[in-house]
């Protein structure tokens, strides 16, 4: 029984906890690794140029590109928030959001040491 409870402990924290040494987004205490973003920012920015967004016709620093999508919520495991990423031409992120219950929050950068 202690053994189990352990486990399901470590589960937990590992599900709830960020990587040492990685950089994460804090959305309301849900850590989203900054690899996730990346990804998700490399594959719209793919998107967008295969449609003929041209990057060179936007300023340095200007939002090149936005890409939203779902994730679980840490503060209700029953819902979810919105995650929205806006972009530069060069992919650099400028901002991280979560909609949650109606509500904008902006995600801070955290590392995890």
């Amino acid at each position: 029984m202690k053994s189990s409870a352990l486990v399901f402990f470590a589960a937990l924290l590992s599900y709830a906890m960020p990587v040492l040494g990685a950089i994460h987004y804090n959305c309301l205490d849900a850590y989203i690794p900054k690899t996730e973003i990346d990804e998700r920012v490399r594959a719209k920015y793919q998107e967008l140029v295969a449609q003929g967004t041209r990057p060179d016709q936007f300023q340095a620093g200007s939002t090149f590109g936005h890409v939203s999508y779902n994730r679980e919520s840490v503060l209700n495991r029953h819902g979810s928030m919105e995650i929205t990423v806006k972009f530069d031409k060069s992919k650099n992120i400028i901002s991280v959001k979560a909609l949650y219950s109606g509500n904008n929050y902006n995600c801070q950068v955290f590392n995890w040491e």
